[in-house]
């Protein structure tokens, strides 16, 4: 079910913020990268990846946000996807 959660908040994202192809490949590597370096479940990344997105922040920004939220959210412990809305 996770692995389907993913495939779909990915898809979501991409159609909700008008990714092309390339940019969505950058997204989803970018997902998995900080999913292996954190171990924080690749679902959970991509919807906060989806908050970030809704907030505004594109491409780069929105990365960088998920990195410093995710970060916090290791740090205390709390759920991923919710740290990364508060954290805009």
């Amino acid at each position: 079910k996770a692995g389907a959660d993913y495939e779909q908040t990915l898809r979501q994202v991409a159609a909700n913020t008008g990714m092309a192809r390339d940019e969505a490949d950058t997204m989803r590597h970018s997902i998995e990268e900080l999913g292996a370096k954190s171990g924080v479940a690749l679902d959970r990344l991509a919807e906060a990846y989806l908050h970030v997105s809704n907030f505004g922040f594109k491409a780069a920004e929105a990365q960088e946000v998920l990195k410093v939220s995710t970060s916090a959210a290791l740090g205390t412990g709390a759920d991923a996807s919710k740290v990364a809305v508060p954290a805009v």
